[in-house]
């Protein structure tokens, strides 16, 4: 009598682990491709180097996603990664937000950074970040495309969030 249960109980969960990992895009794939920028990124916020494992980078951006929520810049959420060392125990980021034009005040500890790249390998990720790849694995999907053009995969890149189901990852190539 307990087997029977056990095998539907099983079943059950299972069930209710995939639909929840579907119902967050976990079954979507990333889209690679290469795209031309038109303009340039313009991007507003604060530098940071340092453990992955600090405070500070957190800090830095719940900063950035309060003033998109509060309305004091408009934009998308964006890190910069200098450097694309997955193990490394130091990382080399500017976080900000990803702005049309600076604004006319500019919130306090922040700068700007421009980056004109003409051409962009573009990893398109369409799900929750709770089931989006691992990083490794973006760059890899990058990488082979980059190979497929006869183009080594710069070290930086630019991740643009668009949303929370929505991120862009792009590599700088031109």
């Amino acid at each position: 009598m307990k087997k029977p249960f056990i095998v539907i109980a099983f079943f059950l969960v299972a069930t209710l682990v995939l639909l929840i990992y579907y119902t967050l895009g976990g079954f979507e794939k990333p889209t690679v491709e290469i795209i031309e920028v038109p303009g340039k990124y313009l991007i507003l916020g604060e530098h940071f180097k340092g453990s992955y494992k600090s405070e500070d980078i957190g800090r830095l951006f719940t900063k950035a996603q309060s003033l998109l929520e509060n309305g004091t810049v408009s934009g998308d959420l964006t890190i910069i990664n200098y450097g694309s060392d997955d193990q490394a125990e130091q990382i080399n980021q500017f976080v900000g937000i990803l702005v049309t034009r600076v604004p006319e005040t500019i919130p306090t500890g922040y700068t700007t950074v421009e980056i004109h790249p003409s051409k962009v390998i573009r990893v398109k990720i369409s799900s929750h970040n709770i089931v989006m790849p691992k990083p490794k694995k973006i760059r890899d999907l990058a990488a082979a495309e980059a190979k497929s053009y006869g183009i080594t995969l710069p070290d930086n890149s630019i991740e643009i969030y668009k949303s929370q189901r929505e991120l862009l990852i792009d590599y700088p190539i031109e």
